[in-house]
């Protein structure tokens, strides 16, 4: 998905955008190459040759989390 010229539209999942805010259910997410260029609640106008994932029932967060840890090395 990263880098593709050809618009990614996700639509329909819950977000968790990773900075503390609330969830934003039904959201509609559009990349343009590696980039998040719209966020919106709900539907959103995205160009025609746009390749959409459908979300529905998913949760969508970023990559920020690192799972694996070893505490005791920090």
């Amino acid at each position: 998905m990263a880098g593709e010229k050809t618009p990614v539209v996700i639509e329909g999942g819950r977000l968790i955008d990773g900075n503390g805010g609330k969830p934003i259910d039904r959201s509609t997410i559009m990349i343009e190459g590696n980039r998040i260029k719209r966020v919106a609640q709900g539907k959103m106008d995205f160009p025609p040759e746009a390749r959409l994932i459908e979300a529905r029932g998913k949760t969508i967060l970023p990559g920020l989390i690192d799972n694996h840890v070893h505490y005791r090395n920090h």
